[in-house]
């Protein structure tokens, strides 16, 4: 079985970020980046149907300043090989993934995967999960929201899928599909610092070329805003006394 994971990179918000002039994107020349929390859970996964039965684990990314290391991060981890898609366009990790699964999907379409695996969320894409974009790019069924794959009888792919209020439910199925992971079935590995250093050599890294032809550019730009500061929390120690001031609260805002 043949396994593509999706990685990308995303504004690492911890260390807060500035608006760049227009207010359409994050400055991300002055913010730091970090892989996306799910893409990682979706390598985790990928990696533990490896383990299981044998697959073979391929991580993609598009082209930009620190993806190098992304990807050959993944591959000592465990990945087969890594794929740079370079695209002739700036930043092209800050475009949606609206704009960018049309471009993804035609070099897909060529490398015969049987199976797509990406993160659920990406947290600076307000236009929603990449792996609904892709599977209508590539016209495969996606299941959403997995928290563990496994692959029976050889080649059929069961899916655990989690719904709201703590449910789930297993889906089985034959045939290509593109898979989202909410989370892995185990704690994402650690990567030693020697296991990088081998990465960094390994030949199995390459860049190719992707056709910037196929991104959707009809895609509407949005105005951000740094969120105004608010008044703090009030403090109050009597029960009683903060019982009354929620009510007044309430009652002020026309909750009650």
């Amino acid at each position: 079985m043949k396994i593509a994971v999706l990685m990308r990179l995303v504004p690492n918000l911890s260390e807060g970020v500035d608006l760049n002039e227009d207010g359409t994107d994050v400055d991300r020349e002055w913010t730091d980046t970090q892989a996306n929390e799910t893409d990682e859970q979706a390598l985790e996964e990928a990696l533990v149907v490896k383990e299981a039965v044998g697959a073979t684990v391929s991580v993609i990314a598009l082209s930009d300043e620190g993806v190098e290391r992304l990807l050959r991060s993944a591959l000592a981890k465990g990945a087969d090989d890594a794929i740079e898609l370079h695209l002739d366009v700036e930043v092209a990790q800050a475009l949606p993934s609206a704009v960018t699964a049309p471009a993804i999907a035609a070099w897909l379409k060529g490398q015969q995967f049987d199976v797509v695996l990406v993160g659920n969320q990406k947290v600076d894409d307000p236009f929603g999960g990449l792996a609904a974009h892709l599977s209508t790019a590539l016209d495969l069924p996606v299941v959403a929201g997995a928290i563990q794959v496994k692959v029976v009888d050889g080649s059929r792919l069961r899916v655990l899928q989690e719904y709201g209020g703590g449910n789930s439910a297993w889906i089985e199925f034959s045939g290509a599909a593109v898979v989202s992971v909410q989370a892995a079935s185990r704690p994402i590995r650690y990567v030693s610092g020697s296991k990088l250093r081998e990465a960094m050599a390994n030949p199995a890294y390459r860049t190719v070329s992707a056709s910037k032809d196929q991104l959707q550019t009809n895609i509407p730009g949005l105005k951000l805003e740094i969120p105004q500061p608010v008044e703090g929390v009030e403090l109050i120690a009597d029960p009683v006394e903060a019982a009354s001031r929620l009510v007044a609260i309430l009652e002020e805002r026309n909750y009650i």
